[in-house]
């Protein structure tokens, strides 16, 4: 005669196949979820979203990196000028500007009337030393 296994052994295995499938899901999840935040935070929400650019540009450094290997930086940034205007984000953090009057008023320093590096020299001197202090009390 011919033998069939029991029905309880098939719904076990279905269980586990189905649990199986939804750890998988869940760590797919996990891990798209906070990826697929940061990339629309980029586009969007981004403090320098309204500064065009390439898109792949705007969500991580790995777009400009490739350019730069390849040893195209010179032409990449002529030729994002010419297509996105005298202002280019050419990554999350970072802005390409094509003038020089913004070369002056970026690096302009206190001798042109800008008191900007002397405040933040001050701030970087204290908390540098509060840094120091707090080292030190918690080292001891």
């Amino acid at each position: 005669m011919f033998c069939r296994p029991a029905l309880g052994i098939w719904a076990l295995s279905s269980l586990v196949v189905r649990h199986l499938c939804l750890a998988f899901f869940l760590a797919v999840a996990v891990t798209l979820l906070p990826l697929l935040t940061l990339i629309v935070y980029r586009l969007i929400c981004h403090p320098l979203a309204w500064i065009p650019g390439p898109k792949l540009a705007a969500i991580s450094n790995i777009w400009l990196a490739h350019h730069v290997r390849d040893g195209r930086s010179c032409e990449l940034g002529k030729t994002l000028h010419k297509k996105y205007g005298p202002v280019v984000r050419v990554g999350p953090n970072e802005v390409w500007f094509n003038s020089g009057e913004a070369f002056r008023e970026i690096y302009r320093t206190l001798a042109h009337g800008s008191n900007g590096p002397a405040v933040l020299t001050a701030f970087h001197r204290l908390r540098k030393c509060l840094w120091k202090v707090g080292l030190l009390l918690y080292v001891t």
